[in-house]
């Protein structure tokens, strides 16, 4: 691959052309949606969103070492719905306290009453 040392230059509104020989070089067609990221002081990287998805798919496929992302993601799910549920027990099992508590203090009020 060929490197292009191209000056490009920020107009007054934040936008930069793409000169074509980068554009071609890089495989980039009108209406490709591209992603930026800092990559340090005066450093932008642009990227395809198609070579964004590969490079995450690349790092993070089962035997890379890098760990599988979907399991990963399906453990924390997992975990979210474990923590959901203790929680949602806990607040059943507030809530029945509260309750008898309630119905206790009003059968001690209705006989205070007469009632």
């Amino acid at each position: 691959m060929a490197t292009h040392n191209t000056p490009l230059r920020i107009d007054t509104k934040g936008r930069v052309a793409l000169p074509c020989a980068l554009r071609t070089e890089a495989h980039l067609d009108a209406g490709d949606e591209l992603v930026a990221s800092v990559a340090g002081p005066g450093q932008v990287l642009l990227q395809s969103r198609e070579a964004v998805r590969r490079e995450l798919w690349s790092a993070n496929t089962a035997g890379s070492g890098h760990g599988n992302a979907l399991e990963d993601v399906r453990n924390m799910r997992e975990q979210d719905r474990e923590r959901f549920h203790a929680a949602d027990a806990a607040r059943q099992d507030q809530i029945a306290v509260d309750g008898s508590d309630s119905a206790r203090r009003g059968d001690e009020l209705l006989r205070t009453l007469g009632l």
